[in-house]
């Protein structure tokens, strides 16, 4: 019997026959000539590489739940192989498909941790981009695997990171217009103007500075609490509108800016009315007059205006106003 096989093998060296020997991995091919074994390729598939493949493809497939099993099974048997941030990126893919946000979070993060100079590092960043922009339109955090709470502190923390890992990228940008805006409908006005113009400041050729210098104006607008209060932000709000007018053309986008404008003047008309009438309640008639007609004059075009007037005319004749009592008035008003 080994003399037969022998022979057989002696034949199929004589004719220079390729043997492959059989197994799920070929690493390695031979030509059998008579002068010696010769390798002729050397596969360039490795173990670790071929399954990471195969995990990739059940990924792509949609067998999200299969490909992360075999993820986990990959990770245990090639602890320490070069492949290791790809593996990561995918692992946190297939908690993602799998509805699992907050694991698929944490998994990314491992990789920008421990990885920072491969492409996979800068796919994290988008992948994380993606999950803090779903927390922050609504998506809930599962917790213990029933619970569901609020995870914007999560999503607010990636959009704070972005532009420290990738200062000089398109993604810090999104990122920062994101923050801005989500601070903005949460009525965090300080902090989105802070985002604001951290994008106008560091980023002044992005495409997102002329709607980050409107969305700034409209949270200094938001600012204002009210007649009795500071009106500082109302005197911002108007400046940075102006600007943006001058910048953009005074059609552009006008069928915001007028409005804002036109609300910020009904505004402090309102404020200069109030005081207008803090003086006249407390006996001050000619203060209460002088500030009346400053309304009048400043905010014509306002209902304040018709207000104003309709105040003077009950206040009756003038009296010779105290020096002392004109600056004051003048002070209270001096802001608008």
């Amino acid at each position: 019997m080994k003399l037969r096989i022998a022979a057989h093998l002696g034949i199929v060296a004589a004719l220079g026959v390729i043997v492959c020997w059989p197994g799920p991995l070929q690493a390695k091919q031979w030509l059998l000539k008579p002068e010696g074994e010769q390798e002729i390729k050397a596969s360039s598939i490795s173990p670790d590489r071929q399954e990471l493949d195969e995990a990739h493809r059940l990924l792509v497939q949609g067998k999200a739940s299969k490909a992360h099993k075999m993820l986990g099974k990959w990770f245990r048997t090639f602890p320490d192989s070069a492949l290791n941030a790809e593996a990561m990126y995918y692992t946190g893919q297939s908690l993602e498909a799998l509805g699992k946000l907050y694991k698929a979070f944490e998994k990314y993060e491992k990789l920008l941790q421990e990885f920072g100079d491969t492409e996979y590092f800068q796919k994290a960043l988008e992948a994380q981009f993606g999950i803090a922009r779903e927390y922050l339109n609504g998506r809930k955090r599962r917790v213990l695997g029933v619970l569901k709470i609020s995870a914007d502190d999560v999503g607010v923390k990636i959009l704070e990171r972005i532009p420290e890992r990738r200062p000089s990228s398109l993604l810090a940008e999104r990122s920062l217009m994101l923050l801005g805006d989500y601070y903005l409908a949460k009525k965090k006005y300080d902090e989105a103007v802070y985002a604001y113009d951290q994008l106008i400041v560091s980023y002044s050729s992005s495409a997102f500075i002329r709607e980050a210098r409107l969305q700034a104006a409209k949270a200094y607008l938001g600012k204002f609490n009210g007649a009795g209060f500071d009106p500082a932000p109302l005197v911002e709000a108007k400046e940075r509108l102006l600007e943006y007018q001058a910048l953009y053309g005074a059609n552009v986008q006008s069928s915001e800016v007028q409005p804002m404008l036109a609300k910020i003047e009904e505004l402090q008309a309102s404020r200069v009315y109030e005081i207008g009438r803090f003086y006249q309640r407390t006996g001050k008639k000619d203060s209460a007059r002088v500030t009346f007609e400053r309304v009048i004059r400043r905010w014509p075009n306002t209902k304040w205006a018709g207000k104003a007037q309709s105040k003077l005319k009950k206040l009756g004749r003038k009296r010779a106003v105290q020096a002392r009592e004109l600056s004051a008035v003048a002070k209270s008003v001096k802001k608008e």
